[in-house]
């Protein structure tokens, strides 16, 4: 009987293909499966994929190699995709940390093949929790703009105050192309901005999560949060629609809600050309989100429909009318903040960020915050 072997070294992102190839290999020679050998070079790569126990488990109960790979192709994404996970791991270059008094800030840099770019991201870490506490997870688009606020002490103190509740926050950091990594994944906008954001969002949900569940060992999450600043909170709650089986809170921080389908002078419909209003509007119901969205007086002077409100107000307010008419009680589901005097700046979004925290994730001895303006 013929038994095709295989070479050794093969390189780190070529590490599940062996597998792939033993089954085309046992179709094309069209040899019984239990004539394959178990290669020692592929228990060497999924040492890699940390399967390597289970390989030589049913290895020593001689389970025919194709049967095996037929059962790890059934696996769950996270370790059908390790793949992906051990490419990035292989891109990450070396963190700088920052030791605050409770939590710790790393920055790393990690290669995205969606993006195809690096991604530089910073992980602001709790201390470690007791075993049966799970942490919640909070993504935050332009993670540049978090040093700028500062956010480190900002959410060092409110851990340290007891006023939140073990939280994992990742600021990501935007690139040159944001106009066109973000915006609304299935709809670009008049001027074809947000092209790219279909492959921002297969980021977050296919690459940095599951890494940052594998990095950080997350096998369970209490919940998980995206939030973002101006387009980046377009992005965000985007996402959060979509994907109600991922997310839980989406907050919105001078959301650039007017994303349209029309320009202004092209026959622009309030009712029927802003994008995200369309798609709540068209949405399912999710009785697992939340929202949080911030706006200030002063975040811009345009006024399209002269009522005197600006457009950044006027845009918010329909937009939480729109979840309230899909289902969504205001008192319980939706939190809407407008600063007196607050301008489309990081120094406003840092007043709004700490009641943002506090309303999401309260400590479990803390008290409902109540809507209001800050």
């Amino acid at each position: 009987m013929h038994r095709r072997r295989w070479g050794r070294g093969l390189p780190a992102h070529l590490a599940v293909r062996p597998i792939g190839s033993c089954i085309r290999g046992a179709l094309a020679m069209q040899c019984r499966p239990d004539a394959f050998t178990w290669p020692g070079s592929i228990c060497k790569q999924l040492a890699q994929l940390r399967l390597y126990r289970h390989a030589r488990h049913h290895c020593s109960q001689e389970v025919p190699l194709l049967m095996f790979a037929f059962h790890w192709l059934q696996k769950p994404f996270s370790i059908r995709h390790s793949l992906i996970f051990e490419r990035m791991s292989a891109a990450v270059k070396p963190t700088e940390n920052l030791q605050l008094n409770f939590y710790v800030v790393e920055s790393i840099t990690l290669f995205s093949e969606y993006l195809d770019r690096d991604v530089l991201i910073d992980v602001y870490l709790p201390p470690r929790q007791r075993g049966d506490e799970a942490l919640s997870l909070l993504l935050v688009n332009d993670g540049q703009d978090l040093p700028r606020m500062p956010f480190a002490p900002i959410i060092d103190d409110l851990f340290g105050q007891s006023a939140i509740s073990p939280l994992l926050v990742v600021g990501i950091h935007c690139s040159e192309d944001r106009r066109l990594e973000y915006g609304t994944a299935d709809v670009l906008d008049f001027m074809n901005r947000g092209s790219r954001a279909k492959y921002h969002r297969k980021f977050v949900l296919q690459e940095l999560i599951p890494w940052l569940r594998q990095r950080y060992f997350l096998p369970v999450l209490k919940n998980i949060g995206y939030a973002g600043f101006s387009l980046g909170g377009l992005s965000a709650i985007d996402v959060v629609w979509k994907h109600p089986d991922v997310f839980n809170v989406a907050g919105i921080f001078s959301g650039s809600l007017w994303w349209r389908l029309r320009d202004l002078t092209d026959g622009y419909v309030e009712e029927t050309d802003r994008v995200i209003h369309k798609l709540i509007r068209e949405g399912s119901y999710a009785d697992n989100l939340s929202f949080y969205f911030q706006t200030g007086t002063l975040d811009e002077k345009m006024d399209r429909n002269h009522n005197g409100i600006i457009d950044s107000i006027d845009d918010t307010l329909d937009l939480i009318a729109e979840l309230e008419r899909k289902g969504y009680d205001r008192e319980k589901c939706i939190r809407y903040v407008e600063l007196q005097d607050g301008r489309h700046d990081v120094p406003t979004w840092a007043r709004a960020f700490p009641d943002f925290l506090k309303w999401a994730w309260p400590a479990a001895e803390a008290t409902t915050v109540q809507n209001t303006d800050v």
